[in-house]
């Protein structure tokens, strides 16, 4: 759960579950695309942050939050590679007219105060049809099917995507919750 700076906005990602996200925060590539930064011996993304592998205690660890995040507990997560920057208006914008002109249909528009702003107010089933547009824009496999057999490129329409049709290592998808947590933490 992430709540904005007035405490009101939540966003909870539960294997796919999620209908809304306010801000399109952070974004993983399990792909490796051009390099620059090195981090940990390893070379990241243009802009991506390497998340190495770990476990860390997930939950709240202060006692101060919900009952659904506690107690805390012990989770692994494997290495990712993370956006630094939450996604703009303006990046969002050029993604979605490439999107649209292909035949994606993503009804969601959201807003940003500038185009250089973070972009806010999409919905989920919008931001993952987004995250697999901006991966074939790039020239990188989606994540997210509408089957089973990860053959249907999840375009168009609000469905609901069981895990299993998720290609976790390819593409730009949206952090689960575990890994958008440890990579809050650091």
């Amino acid at each position: 759960m992430l709540k904005n700076q007035n405490g009101t906005l939540k966003i909870e990602y539960s294997v796919m579950k999620t209908k809304t996200i306010a801000t399109l925060a952070m974004l993983i590539l399990a792909l490796l695309g051009e390099k620059s930064e090195t981090y940990a011996g390893e070379t990241a993304p243009v802009n991506m942050a390497l998340i190495p592998a770990g476990s860390f205690q997930m939950g709240d660890t202060f006692n101060e939050g919900l009952l659904s995040e506690r107690p805390a507990h012990t989770v692994y997560i494997s290495s990712f590679y993370m956006d630094k920057y939450e996604v703009t208006k303006e990046l969002w914008d050029q993604v979605y007219q490439w999107a649209t002109n292909r035949g994606y249909i993503i009804n969601s528009r959201p807003s940003g105060k500038e185009y250089n702003h973070p972009v806010h107010s999409a919905n989920w089933y919008d931001a993952v049809k987004w995250c697999n547009a901006r991966s074939e824009m790039e020239g990188r496999k989606p994540a997210y099917f509408k089957d089973p057999t990860k053959t249907i490129i999840y375009r168009d329409g609000d469905v609901d995507l069981p895990g299993s049709w998720v290609n976790w290592d390819e593409g730009y998808r949206l952090p689960t919750e575990a890994e958008r947590e440890k990579a809050a933490r650091g």
